[in-house]
Formats: C-alpha cells, structure tokens, sequence
C-alpha cells in the first residue's frame, strides 16, 4: 500500500493545530490575561511551522534519486556492507561481479541477512563458476527464484526495503547494464520487489 504522501500529513497536522488552539483558547480563556493567550497561540503555530518542515524533509526523502554508474557490482559494495535485514537482487546482465563484490555478499549471509536472488532459466541451467559458490540448498539466508520467460531489461538490488539501486542498458546495448538510479523509497522498493515477484509466476 502507497503511503500518504506529505500534503496528507500536513493537512493532518494542520487540522490537529487548528483544533488545539480552539480548545486552549476555551480552556483559558476565562482565567488567562490576553498576553499569555497571544504567546500559547504563538507557541502553537511555531511547533506547527516545525512539524510541517520536517514532514516536508521527509517526503522529499522518499521522492528523491541520484545516478549511479558502476560495473562488476564495484559500486554496491557500501550499501551490502549497510545492509541489516535483507537484500534483493537480480542476474540478468552479463556482467560478471568482482570478487569484492562477491565476498560482501557472502559476508552478509554468515551475519544472517536475507539475500534473494531472481535469475532467469537459462542461468540456472548454465550456473557460470562465481554463482555456484552460492548453494540454495546449503545457505539457509539465500534464496533463489527463476522468473518466467526472458531476462527483463533491467537490474535490481533492494536493501532493507528501502533502497534501490536500478539499472538499465545505454542506448544500443541488451546485455550490460552499466547505469541506473538510487531510489531512497520504501514505496519504489516495494514497487520493484512485487514486479519481481509478479515475473516469478506463471
């Protein structure tokens, strides 16, 4: 489910100040000088203007992107090194990942975070060696699911549910995907992991 966007809560927080002020000014009124009212009022429209910012912050967090290039996994070495809970990923470019990138990964199943990796048939029939290394049947944090059909036209690697890394081939390339986005989002994340889950079933 989307969340509510920031203009939700701030019509939220507004009403809630509206409705705040109005029982104050009832319950004070009788037996508070007019200075006191005009500094609680102001006191409550300065904690309105704070929340409203930081609801503001927060959802340009969550609509924000930043370009990314990388090749051999280099560059997604830091975020599997953050990773806490779990990280989703997908094998469908050609490009074969470094063994740095392969010993983090490897690192982050020994300290029990989740790795979930969508791969097409074709790459399970015709494990190339670096894949082998990673045994569905003998890691019980790894898991793999095979799509149905071709590879899709496009990588992508979920950490903790909120960040995602999402490449896809230049012009006149099919096989390496070279450059993409960040999506600091837990709504696009969420988007991303139930397409893949969509292409897993029949």
């Amino acid at each position: 489910m989307q969340k509510a966007d920031s203009k939700d809560y701030r019509s939220y927080v507004i009403s809630a100040a509206i409705g705040l002020s109005i029982f104050l000014f009832g319950l004070f009124s009788d037996g508070v000088s007019r200075p006191t009212l005009i500094i609680i009022s102001i006191s409550i429209f300065l904690l309105l203007f704070v929340l409203v910012k930081q609801i503001d912050a927060y959802g340009d967090k969550e609509n924000q992107y930043t370009k990314v290039k990388g090749r051999e996994g280099k560059e997604l070495i830091k975020p599997i090194k953050a990773a806490e809970r779990s990280i989703v990923l997908t094998t469908f470019s050609e490009d074969k990942p470094s063994p740095k990138y392969l010993k983090a990964l490897m690192k982050k199943l020994n300290d029990n975070v989740s790795i979930t990796r969508f791969i097409t048939q074709e790459l399970e029939n015709n494990r190339p060696e670096w894949l082998k290394q990673f045994d569905k049947n003998s890691m019980p944090n790894y898991e793999e699911k095979v799509i149905q059909g071709k590879a899709l036209p496009f990588d992508v690697y979920i950490f903790d549910e909120k960040l995602t890394y999402a490449y896809f081939p230049p012009a006149g390339e099919h096989k390496l995907f070279k450059e993409g986005s960040v999506f600091h989002s837990t709504y696009m994340a969420s988007n991303y992991r139930a397409a893949l889950d969509k292409s897993t079933q029949i």
